[in-house]
């Protein structure tokens, strides 16, 4: 839409589309001139406020739009299904009364397919699972449904981080995060394995505590890595180390931000900072 005349007692408005934009409402009035009284209404603002939302409407459905729209819903709903539907069943249910008939050796069928480097016995609120480490992907089995909950691509994994219960895995592009309760040393195999064949490594919490707001934290940021540590200063006392790189910081995930969105998030942190930055250094930029 475009102004053309525009006084304090009358407005002529005309309206531009292209010919693959289709028509939309509301149509403008006789000699499209909206008098005093339209104005002082209101009319005239509330033409103005529908027609452009229509135009807007009408643009999105026109064909090229309309084009880009699809395509982008249909990436968004791949990706969706790509990273939270994993649930396959490795039964077959049959009969009227829709009992269960296992399939000869369901799970060696399954894992003939895969050639797994190492194998792991652990535990999640469901009961038993059995993860493999099946190059290139990380799957987790039911061993009590015989259902592959999980098939985590080894390029999509972020890090892990160990606790006394076992290991959380990070992975995928909005950070699902996986808990695995095994024993000690499957956590150390596991880990070990994982550092081999993934781009991420051991996530690390720590906590930075200082006297006042005042104090500096001690710490320089290129994107989420760390580039630089004062001597002596929060940051070196508790450990952290160059070309460390944040991944959360106060319980915030940092990954896509900008160094001074960072950087702000750090500083609002007034007296205790919780950063989660890979153990492993790697060399500064």
């Amino acid at each position: 839409m475009q102004p053309r005349t525009c006084s304090s007692h009358a407005c002529r408005v005309h309206t531009v589309r292209k010919n693959t934009v289709p028509s939309f409402a509301p149509a403008l009035p006789d000699a499209a001139i909206f008098g005093p009284d339209a104005i002082a209404s209101g009319e005239f603002r509330n033409f103005i406020i529908a027609k452009a939302i229509n135009a807007e409407h009408s643009s999105c459905n026109s064909g090229f739009l309309h084009q880009l729209r699809e395509r982008t819903r249909h990436t968004l709903l791949h990706n969706f299904v790509e990273e939270y539907m994993s649930v396959v069943p490795l039964v077959q249910r049959s009969g009227k009364r829709g009992k269960t008939r296992r399939v000869a050796n369901p799970r060696q069928d399954f894992l003939g397919k895969l050639t797994p480097t190492m194998t792991w016995t652990c535990r999640a609120s469901s009961g038993p699972l059995l993860v493999l480490l099946a190059p290139p992907a990380l799957h987790v089995i039911d061993n009590n449904r015989l259902t592959h909950l999980h098939s985590i691509p080894l390029v999509s994994i972020l890090g892990w981080s160990l606790d006394t219960t076992g290991i959380d895995i990070f992975h995928g592009r909005y950070e699902s995060q996986l808990h695995l309760r095994c024993t000690a040393e499957q956590v150390a195999e596991i880990s070990t394995h994982l550092g081999r064949v993934c781009a991420g490594s051991i996530m690390v919490e720590l906590v930075l505590k200082r006297e006042d707001s005042k104090q500096p934290w001690g710490f320089a940021l290129l994107g989420n890595r760390i580039v630089s540590i004062t001597p002596g200063s929060v940051a070196s006392q508790v450990g952290l180390q160059q070309g460390q790189r944040l991944f959360r910081v106060a319980g915030k995930s940092v990954r896509g931000l900008q160094t001074d969105e960072i950087v702000s998030l750090v500083q609002r942190s007034a007296l205790a900072l919780r950063p989660c930055p890979s153990s492993s250094p790697e060399e500064a930029l």
